[in-house]
């Protein structure tokens, strides 16, 4: 049986073949070289790293009330709140060399390219939860940029069984930042439930790297939201492996892209057992940047009778810019209860802006109402949610989409 790597070897290993690595493996189409422009991250990793950072933007602070906040910052990790039904550790990684209770960094491969590997190899420290089991807890965590440099953050959860959490997970900021590049890893066992949001509202100069990774047990449930508003280069990848009976996930996102803006975004995720269940859609709004989602759902020869529905809908805006949408559905069973995988990029319907410009609106004003109750939609993840926050958000992150 292969040992499994504690973190601290993990970062030793990282170190050492990161400088070899390429940033991937192999190009991504022969018309485009990368859909992600490595080249955008050089600086920012090259430049000496601040342990100031940079201010997120008001609404930040005004989202969903939860029982604790998780600020990750350069220099310090502040939580503020408590929740009896959950356990946190921050910890230097040094110090988690022979602690076999908390499981980090499992699902996180430092041979996966070069940009992650970097960023094990600078881990200082990690934020590890746990639920206890038939506990619910509601988290935000708010991820600081430095004002220059890079600063790496991770994050495990660790759900018990019949636990739940609800998580906000936002990078955002108000003035130009260096780079911060995350990894949130979670274990949801039998019969847990994370209802999770990722929030990236970069500034247009500043980029993300952003990996968010869940492996489910038993009748799990996960929703998986994302929003991405833009960016220099923000690199997004949401994966997961429904590992377990009836385990199941949906996942929504909205992704938008300015001139001068790069958005890629992967969604993997693969049904590894019997009856289980993986819905994703994405809706993306190009107005003359980078706009790209790609993605693979896969049934597994032990994926019987499980659901795979793939849906990318794009839209642009300008003819400047580049679009591509790349979904991919793979089933290595011959027993499946569905599967559908399905790509459409084009412009909005002539007809449905001339019914909103007979009404008084104008075009502007027309598609950036479509643009904002598309981010209403995903940011409604749970039912729970108040409308009236969620709206006050969507309007802050559509009210710069249109450049004059």
């Amino acid at each position: 049986m292969q040992k499994t790597l504690n973190p601290l070897e993990k970062k030793k290993i990282a170190a050492q073949i990161y400088p070899k690595l390429p940033f991937q493996k192999t190009k991504d189409s022969p018309t485009i070289k990368y859909y992600t422009d490595w080249n955008r991250y050089l600086p920012f990793l090259k430049e000496e790293t601040t342990e100031n950072f940079s201010p997120t933007k008001e609404w930040v602070n005004h989202t969903r009330k939860t029982d604790i906040t998780i600020h990750l910052k350069p220099s310090s990790i502040e939580i503020t709140g408590s929740s009896p039904g959950l356990k946190i550790i921050i910890s230097p990684i040094e110090e988690l060399e022979n602690n076999s209770e908390a499981r980090v960094l499992n699902l996180i491969d430092p041979h996966e390219g070069k940009l992650l590997a970097m960023h094990i190899s600078r881990l200082d420290k990690i934020v590890y939860l746990e639920t206890q089991p038939y506990t619910s807890s509601s988290i935000k965590i708010i991820v600081y940029p430095p004002i220059k440099g890079h600063k790496p953050y991770h994050v495990t959860l660790n759900l018990k069984e019949n636990s739940k959490i609800d998580l906000e997970t936002i990078v955002s900021q108000s003035q130009p930042a260096g780079l911060a590049t995350i990894t949130l890893e979670g274990i949801l066992e039998n019969n847990s439930q994370l209802n999770a949001i990722n929030i990236v509202d970069p500034w247009p100069t500043t980029p993300t790297y952003f990996i968010r990774r869940i492996e489910q047990k038993e009748q799990a449930k996960a929703k998986l939201n994302t929003i991405i508003t833009g960016g220099l280069m923000s690199h997004v990848k949401d994966e997961s492996l429904q590992d377990g009976y009836q385990a199941s996930v949906q996942a929504r996102g909205t992704i938008l892209a300015r001139p001068g803006e790069r958005v890629d975004y992967i969604t993997n995720t693969v049904n590894n057992a019997p009856e289980t269940i993986a819905e994703v859609t994405v809706k993306g709004f190009n107005l003359g940047g980078d706009l790209y989602h790609r993605g693979t759902i896969k049934a597994t020869k032990d994926g019987r009778d499980s659901i795979n529905k793939l849906e990318s809908i794009l839209t642009p805006l300008t003819e400047k810019g580049s679009t591509a949408s790349v979904p991919m559905l793979e089933v290595d069973t011959d027993l499946i209860s569905e599967g559908a995988h399905s790509t459409d990029i084009s412009s909005f319907g002539e007809d449905e802006i001339f019914y909103m410009e007979s009404r008084g609106l104008t075009k502007e004003e027309a598609i950036s109402l479509i643009v904002q109750s598309t981010i209403l939609n995903t940011l409604q993840y749970d039912k729970d949610i108040d409308y009236n926050t969620i709206e006050l958000v969507s309007l802050e992150l559509t009210k710069d989409f249109f450049i004059k």
